[in-house]
Parts: structure tokens; C-alpha cells; sequence
């Protein structure tokens, strides 16, 4: 091959490659995003088959003022132990996706409702989110860890 043409090579895969992983990035950073929805419906709904499908099974849940919630068993336990009659609303509002490789860290704000059915008032929190996720070898990303923590003072709901 001659020397010109190595050059092009070398050229095109200097200038294309980065920009190749710069969209599997966005469309990484796209698919948190939507897993993270994806989750909030599951919740909502209390489809507890689906929701389980969003954690590693060695996944922790650090809720605040808590002790950790470890594994994916005792996390579902949790989410089940609202009950039947609670109707639950979730707002997140996502301020960064950073993702690298397989990995992804998601940050953002939250209000979250919990009501009984046969109750007029909910209990609501406004907190901050923090998630490490892994992509399976399905391609589906999971919660391996999940922080959430209400500001001193709250925050203003959404």
C-alpha cells in the first residue's frame, strides 16, 4: 500500500473513531435516560416483575437517614412494602449522565409521593439522586448503586 494511502487510513481513523464513540455516548447517555423513565412507570404502577428487571442483583440502596438496602431481593422487598393501596407520582429531573464504557453515573433531582388510597394526604419528598448503572450484556442498564438524600433545608418542588 502506498505511503499515501496509509496516510488516509491513518486519518480517517483519527478523525472518525472519536466521533463514532462520541454518538454511542449520546446514544448511552439516551438509553439511561430512558431506563431511568422507564423505572419511574414501573414504580408508579407497582409492576414489581418489571421493576425488578432494573437492579443488579447485587445492587445497594442507600436511602436517607437509613440503612443500606442490600440486594436486589431486599430493595424489591422494600418497593412491595408500600402495599397494594399506595398510589405513588415520581418526578426526576436528570442534571447529568455521564457515561463511560459500561458504566454510568446519573445525577438529579427528584419529588416523589406516597399516598394510601384510603388517605387525603401524601407523604412527598424532594431529594437528590445519585445512581451508578451498568450496561448488561443484554445492552439494558441497571442500578448498581442508588443514593438519595434530602438537601438540609428541602428543595423546592418541581
Amino acid at each position: 500500500m502506498p505511503m499515501r494511502s496509509h496516510v488516509v487510513v491513518l486519518f480517517c481513523c483519527c478523525t472518525l473513531l472519536p466521533a463514532l464513540a462520541r454518538a454511542q455516548d449520546v446514544d448511552d447517555r439516551a438509553a439511561v435516560i430512558d431506563a431511568m423513565q422507564q423505572w419511574e412507570i414501573a414504580v408508579e404502577t407497582g409492576d414489581f416483575e418489571k421493576l425488578e428487571h432494573f437492579y443488579e442483583e447485587n445492587a445497594i440502596y442507600y436511602p436517607d437517614h437509613a440503612e443500606p438496602v442490600i440486594g436486589r431481593d431486599r430493595i424489591m422487598e422494600k418497593h412491595r412494602s408500600r402495599g397494594v393501596g399506595a398510589v405513588v407520582d415520581i418526578n426526576q429531573q436528570p442534571d447529568d449522565v455521564t457515561v463511560s464504557g459500561t458504566w454510568a453515573a446519573y445525577s438529579g433531582e427528584a419529588t416523589v409521593s406516597v399516598a394510601k388510597t384510603n388517605e387525603n394526604t401524601a407523604a412527598v419528598r424532594h431529594v437528590r439522586v445519585l445512581l451508578l448503572m451498568q450496561k448488561g450484556e443484554d445492552g439494558h442498564w441497571r442500578i448498581l448503586r442508588d443514593i438519595d438524600n434530602e438537601p438540609p433545608g428541602g428543595m423546592a418542588a418541581q
